[in-house]
């Protein structure tokens, strides 16, 4: 199963940039209509339709905030009927707070639960949580789940740490660093707090504006990270990142 959480401008130019295929997407979920987080959508669905050599037959699941299906027939009536009939099935799915949604792909199931965030009335956070297995090696024993946690856009907010509660990975957003932070957006002495009551183990601070750049993103996490009392296992986000999201393996 592959998917794609939020897609800004240029999310598809970097994909194809890390050589990564988006022809075989079973889902995308999308947190809130801003454009950092949505504006690459509509050409996702125009390349899986029309780039040369696609033959997609398979469906397609959209699933995001409360009004994502208005705007995405808002589209389809200034761009045409082929936003939401491609050419293959588009399935649609809101999912407002505490709704649940389960995603059958090639060989794995997940399930999405929305969280509310503090940022855009619509706006929400995922989190994503591979269903139970059972080892028939250990008597019939459950298998460690891996949770994943994604923010989306937030202030701070106690729906973040039940969002990442002992999660395997949070990614969040960190817009901005100490000292420049706005409303709806977290800075690192905001973040960090809350990822230690979360428990989660690891933690990936992303989304960052350019107010990161005049300070250099690697020398203020270090700053932040001295001057924080808790212990967070925090990796600042780039172009390219590949972390494993499963749980660590128990030694025998």
């Amino acid at each position: 199963m592959r998917l794609i959480l939020d897609l800004g401008s240029g999310s598809l130019r970097s994909l194809a940039r890390l050589g990564e295929n988006f022809f075989d997407l079973t889902a995308v979920g999308v947190t809130h209509r801003h454009q950092d987080h949505v504006a690459d959508l509509l050409p996702l669905l125009f390349g899986l339709r029309n780039s040369p050599g696609a033959s997609r037959r398979e469906p397609l699941t959209i699933f995001g905030y409360r009004g994502i299906q208005h705007d995405l027939e808002c589209l389809a009536h200034v761009y045409g009927s082929w936003v939401l009939e491609p050419g293959f099935g588009v399935d649609v799915q809101e999912l407002p707070p505490g709704k649940r949604l389960r995603l059958c792909g090639p060989g794995s199931t997940l399930e999405v639960q929305a969280f509310s965030v503090r940022h855009s009335p619509e706006a929400v956070a995922f989190r994503l949580q591979l269903p139970a297995t059972f080892d028939e090696t250990s008597a019939g024993a459950p298998l460690p789940q891996a949770v994943f946690a994604y923010s989306g856009d937030s202030g701070v907010s106690s729906s973040l740490v039940e969002l990442a509660a002992g999660a395997d990975l949070f990614v969040c957003e960190c817009a901005f660093p100490d000292g420049a932070g706005v409303e709806g957006h977290l800075t690192p002495s905001e973040l960090l707090p809350l990822s230690a009551a979360s428990g989660a183990r690891r933690v990936v601070a992303t989304h960052f504006y350019p107010e990161w750049d005049t300070r250099g993103v690697e020398a203020e996490w270090e700053r932040a990270l001295r001057r924080f009392e808790g212990d967070v296992a925090l990796t600042p986000a780039h172009d390219g990142l590949r972390m494993d999201v499963g749980p660590p393996r128990q030694r025998g």
